[in-house]
């Protein structure tokens, strides 16, 4: 499940604005956050994310992606809250 980390790192510093923020959250180190992009950018062969020393801001590709996977991570949260509250 390490592709979820990855995206969740993406989805994150996006939410965050910040790979500061999203290390934090996780309970990472912003270098690793930049990692988990990089290589996400790097899967995809293309650019999410326009990282400059004090912001981050989507690309139009990041856009596409963040809409689409942030959803999929709800739906993912949802399903393991329904089967641990049968338990």
């Amino acid at each position: 499940m390490e592709w979820v980390q990855t995206i969740r790192s993406f989805t994150t510093a996006v939410q965050e604005g910040s790979l500061s923020g999203a290390g934090r959250l996780l309970g990472l180190s912003p270098a690793s956050i930049s990692r988990h992009i990089a290589s996400l950018e790097g899967r995809l062969q293309t650019q999410l994310l326009k990282r400059s020393s004090r912001s981050l801001a989507l690309t139009e590709a990041g856009e596409i992606y963040y809409s689409q996977v942030e959803q999929v991570l709800q739906q993912l949260e949802e399903a393991n809250r329904s089967v641990t509250q049968l338990q």
